[in-house]
């Protein structure tokens, strides 16, 4: 089996003096070095007592320590746990007592964060990765073990990596992986061309599966990977410039601080030959903006943190500003099969028509970490995935996403998707973010709810605002009420926690 970790001891034979990964904060680490630096980790793992199935901890921002601690935790076939540093103490205390992590390697910046975390019995041995100017304790406590190869390796069926979801309605569930289903997810990812030497960009952080995923693929390409800490378009611009990147990782926001920062023309990007983001389609306006100031193509990809990773792309040559499919998440790529269903009987519906969108590919998570139940809710008998998402397939097979199937407002029989009302609600010129929700009306069971955060100097009208929307949707679809706060809810990911939202008194008939 091609597992990451073998491939990697093969591009250190094969090519030792490749640079795997540059542009961080520190020099540059070729293949001979990851492969090394990855068999003392191994060890040092093993001589803490780490073996199959324990799980390893990790929490701190992008860097290239992160690989070397997933090849060594591969190693030695235990199961690595990136941990989501934008967490409370609180909401880390609850992941960390799920996974049950028999070691920590922490950044220094986060070790407070971790220690206000562990339970007070906690045993387990916890290793600090320096800041600047300090003893980095991660080499210190690596680096005095052999660079021989050691443990048992990672195996078919072997639980492998442990990723926490978001958790926006409720405990985060940890969703596991399973080798065998890891390494098809890595084979099945774009299938774009690439270049002979692949220069790659991420961004996204390693806790998230974007992130880790596109971080393990470039080592398996045997690519050269800038794994970047700051996101800041200053700095990404840098990086894309001084490493020559050729393909990056980048989601519609960045694309949109990027263009609005004003500094690249001040960056030479020629070597950029494709932008790969997701989280959201892109607008036509942005994609335009964008393509002017990066002078790339651009590949959307749609995934979750079930599907490990990738479900379906929207091609470079299908992003065409006036063409029918740039609002899509694209078509499955090979391996993936996408149908919609109905809510509630579960039939399966044809094009054009909203439902739940249900998944099924041979890398799909093997489960829900200690929650079997809750895995047999979400997957069916037949390996379909319910994945929560609202929306519809065109007829030449292209996926389009409305919203999120646990948000849908039921009102009066009529079903409501918020993404259709924040979308109008985005156009009024006093309205900066709005999020909407129902909330229990004592004739109609729900009736909408609008959450908005108004612009710099701008105050929104409730009535105002609910005769916008009713000039551009369906009565039934309006608002009942606005709300008018500074800020929206969000979770430690961003997302907008639509719980604290529906919380108050029915409304009123």
């Amino acid at each position: 089996m091609r597992t990451t970790e073998s491939l990697v001891r093969r591009h250190a034979e094969l090519r030792p003096d490749a640079v795997a990964f540059a542009g961080h904060d520190g020099p540059p680490l070729t293949y001979r070095d990851v492969d090394a630096a990855a068999d003392r980790i191994a060890a040092g793992l093993l001589a803490a007592g780490i073996g199959p199935g324990d799980r390893v901890a990790w929490l701190g921002r992008n860097h290239p320590d992160y690989a070397l601690l997933h090849l060594a935790a591969e190693r030695v076939g235990a199961v690595m746990n990136p941990l989501n540093w934008r967490l409370s103490a609180r909401e880390l205390t609850a992941v960390i007592a799920d996974a049950g992590p028999g070691i920590f390697v922490v950044q220094e910046e986060f070790e407070p964060l971790l220690r206000d975390s562990l339970p007070g019995d906690s045993s387990a041995p916890v290793v600090v990765i320096g800041g600047a100017g300090s003893e980095d304790g991660f080499r210190a406590w690596y680096g005095g073990f052999p660079a021989e190869p050691g443990g048992r390796g990672t195996r078919e069926g072997d639980p492998t990596l442990l990723y926490y979801t978001s958790g926006t309605s409720g405990r985060a569930k940890g969703v596991l992986y399973e080798t065998g289903r890891w390494v098809k997810a890595l084979d099945a990812y774009p299938g774009w061309e690439w270049p002979e030497s692949p220069v790659l960009l991420i961004v996204a952080p390693v806790f998230h599966v974007a992130g880790g995923v596109w971080t393990m693929y470039g080592l398996r390409l045997g690519a050269r990977t800038a794994l970047v800490a700051d996101a800041s378009p200053a700095h990404v611009l840098r990086v894309l410039q001084k490493q020559s990147i050729t393909h990056a990782q980048l989601v519609p926001a960045m694309l949109r601080a990027i263009v609005d920062s004003g500094q690249v023309d001040a960056h030479d990007l020629s070597a950029l030959r494709l932008v790969a983001y997701g989280s959201s389609p892109i607008t036509p306006s942005l994609l335009k903006a964008s393509r002017a100031a990066l002078g790339c193509d651009f590949v959307q990809v749609y995934g979750l943190t079930e599907t490990c990773g990738t479900v379906c792309t929207l091609g470079a040559d299908e992003h065409d500003e006036a063409g029918p499919y740039l609002a899509s998440a694209g078509r499955p790529v090979a391996g993936a099969e996408i149908r919609v269903v109905g809510p509630v009987d579960r039939r399966v519906l044809p094009p054009g028509q909203v439902g739940e969108v249900t998944l099924r590919m041979p890398w799909m998570m093997a489960g829900y970490w200690g929650m079997p139940e809750k895995t047999a809710e979400v997957v069916d008998a037949d390996g379909w995935f319910r994945s929560g998402d609202a929306g519809y397939l065109d007829e030449s097979g292209h996926l389009y996403l409305t919203d999120r199937i646990n948000d849908m407002i039921v009102s009066g029989g009529e079903n409501i998707y918020p993404a259709e009302v924040e979308n109008v609600l985005a156009e009024h010129p006093a309205v900066l973010e709005a999020a909407v929700v129902g909330r229990p009306d004592e004739r109609w069971g729900e009736s909408v709810l609008a959450v908005v955060v108004p612009r710099p100097g701008a105050e929104p009208d409730a009535d105002e605002v609910i005769a916008f929307c009713r000039e551009r949707l369906a009565h039934y679809k309006c608002p009942r009420r606005v709300q008018v706060v500074e800020a929206l809810p969000r979770n430690a990911s961003g997302k907008i926690l639509r719980r604290e939202l529906r919380g108050g008194p029915a409304v009123p008939s």
